[in-house]
């Protein structure tokens, strides 16, 4: 049987990829270049593009809407990344979006292929001026991950950004909230309040509780299935008591699977910047509570957590940090007095 038309295949002669369909009756052929992985995965986008154009009645039959496209920049890559990620939060995709402003503003339409560890050796220097120690080595993290998600996708080769994050020195995490602080905060009652209860006794991060759905929680409430925003693995978790007769309690007045747990009061998706400004900010004035970020839910249950003798290898687990940053960035946050032990 031949080939469907339409279809567009990547094919391989002497050592060149080609890619070859039919459309209309007519043959169309396109070189891409050398057979390697970075310039396959190119031929595979551009044959996806085609045959999209070809299905919408957009093809160009002249072929010069596809002759010298650049496919290895910035933007391409974070767009694939993007696209074979489970989450899709648009609060994390906006924190995905400055990283790769930073990188597009520097490097331009410079080639991925080319971005070399001297380049961002480079980049990292021009961009440490610009943004505090916190936000420069998260945003190689996410170059990281994203290279390493790349290579793994045999779009690229090498990555420049390994490594990078452990060099920038940061200071010391934001003091977390005492066991008084969070007391008052869980005390009040308004619309976020099994929010805010989520966050402080599970420790997880603030975009994967609010990209929560339904589907992730257990039909009794008991555990729920959460998706690590950094590494893109799953973790079933069992959750305290006083969470799952929260959730059980709200899922009385509906749980569509693909619905979200936590919403704003208008139904909508939870925004990190409209919640802080409408809710979390006047919470804390009205409570007497000095300011800090929502995101420290997560390291106040980290610090309790570990203050109260539970195992960093194990609260690691829960909460998707590594034991190292356990103990390097949370344990001893609480100020206690380091005894040592009379072992002899």
């Amino acid at each position: 049987m031949g080939k469907k038309a339409g279809k567009v295949a990547v094919q391989c002669r002497n050592g060149r990829l080609q890619l070859r369909w039919t459309h209309e009756k007519q043959k169309y052929y396109l070189a891409v270049g050398a057979d390697e992985p970075v310039n396959r995965s190119d031929a595979e986008v551009l044959a996806a593009r085609i045959e999209d154009d070809i299905s919408r009645n957009l093809f160009d039959p002249s072929l010069r809407a596809y002759k010298g496209i650049t496919l290895n920049t910035i933007q391409s890559l974070f767009d694939r990344f993007w696209d074979d990620k489970v989450l899709r939060s648009e609060n994390t995709k906006g924190v995905y979006d400055g990283a790769k402003y930073r990188l597009i503003q520097y490097f331009q339409s410079k080639d991925i292929k080319n971005i070399t560890r001297k380049c961002a050796i480079a980049f990292v220097s021009w961009l440490s001026p610009q943004v505090s120690a916190w936000t420069l080595r998260d945003y190689l993290f996410k170059y990281q991950g994203i290279w390493r998600w790349a290579i793994e996708n045999k779009i690229l080769l090498l990555n420049p950004w390994e490594g990078l994050p452990s060099e920038v020195k940061v200071r010391p995490t934001t003091r977390p909230f005492t066991k008084e602080e969070v007391e008052k905060i869980l005390s009040d009652t308004g619309h976020y309040s099994d929010f805010l209860s989520f966050l402080f006794r599970t420790g997880r991060r603030f975009g994967e509780v609010t990209n929560l759905k339904w589907i992730d929680i257990s039909d009794d409430c008991s555990y729920f299935t959460c998706i690590d925003i950094k590494k893109g693995n799953r973790t079933k978790i069992k959750l305290p008591d006083i969470v799952r007769s929260q959730l059980l309690k709200r899922s009385e007045y509906g749980r569509h699977p693909q619905s979200f747990v936590f919403t704003s009061p208008y139904g909508r998706p939870i925004h990190d910047n409209t919640f802080r400004q409408r809710y979390w900010k006047p919470l804390l004035e009205k409570l007497g509570i000095d300011y800090r970020k929502a995101y420290t839910a997560r390291a106040t249950m980290i610090t309790h957590s570990l203050d109260l003798g539970m195992s960093p290898v194990e609260l690691s687990k829960l909460t998707g940090h590594s034991p190292s940053v356990m103990l390097k960035h949370y344990y001893g946050d609480l100020g206690a007095t380091s005894v040592l032990p009379d072992l002899f």
